[in-house]
């Protein structure tokens, strides 16, 4: 980047020379001066675009990919048939307007990304777990926000690097979808707390829930299996994916402890 840097404040200062390395005339060179200048304009947003394209690929945004290069291509397409008819005399305006119209949009896309998923950060969309591996969230009593949720809470699992993040990913969904199904008396704007803590050598899932008291705790042996129905299932499931699990009830308030040992 910085080396694109350089070359573009070089051509822009002294566009004559790279006229002479092709052979130009000096009235060529002359006439080469502003389109040179407007070029190398466009060289450092068409590099952080490239850059950006790539990480974003290589990171698993493919479908964000796939958006920003119809998106990209369209818009170009669009500016140089506008210019072309009406500012004509500009046609090389078109370089630095659509590097720097595209770059505008691909930033832009990626923060809408960032936005829906805060622990990607922006524009490199990375995965980032914070330095304080500590995330907390409020969730609705709905499916939708559990599921919204669920979406935006697995890269932050996923980046704790744990033994078996997909106990944990099994755990939530259980737990989580078993307290908005079986809490239907709250109202609409209501919500309840998941706080999650990544510290060795415990990953910790705290979620605190108002209501009647609720322990979902559900222990069972492997010949009670038959027992088990739609009205115990989940928690039947979550007592199995997550071995450590403590429940308090305080206030009016369910505190269910989720723990899971990396050791």
């Amino acid at each position: 980047m910085v080396v694109m840097l350089v070359e573009s404040l070089l051509i822009f200062l002294f566009p004559e020379v790279l006229a002479q390395m092709f052979g130009a005339t000096e009235s060529l060179i002359e006439q080469s001066r502003t389109p040179f200048r407007l070029m190398c304009l466009a060289l450092l947003p068409k590099a952080i675009t490239e850059t950006l394209s790539m990480l974003y690929f290589v990171q698993g945004h493919q479908n964000l990919c796939r958006w920003i290069k119809i998106v990209t291509n369209v818009g170009a397409i669009i500016v140089v048939v506008i210019m072309a008819l009406y500012t004509p005399e500009l046609i090389w305006y078109i370089l630095p307007v659509t590097a720097w119209l595209l770059l505008l949009v691909m930033v832009a896309m990626a923060y809408v990304v960032h936005r829906r998923n805060p622990l990607f950060s922006w524009p490199t969309l990375q995965q980032t777990v914070p330095s304080n591996p500590t995330v907390s969230f409020s969730l609705p009593y709905t499916t939708e926000g559990v599921e919204a949720f669920l979406t935006q809470v697995h890269p932050f699992v996923e980046a704790c690097e744990l033994p078996d993040g997909m106990a944990v990913d099994m755990a939530l969904e259980e737990l989580l979808y078993e307290i908005v199904e079986s809490d239907t008396g709250h109202k609409d704007n209501e919500t309840f707390d998941v706080h999650i803590i990544d510290k060795d050598p415990v990953f910790t899932v705290v979620v605190k829930s108002k209501g009647p008291l609720r322990n979902p705790i559900y222990k069972y042996s492997d010949d009670k299996l038959i027992h088990i129905n739609g009205s115990n299932m989940r928690l039947a499931i979550l007592s199995r994916v997550c071995k450590h699990i403590n429940h308090k009830y305080m206030n009016g308030v369910n505190c269910i402890y989720l723990n899971f040992y990396r050791a």
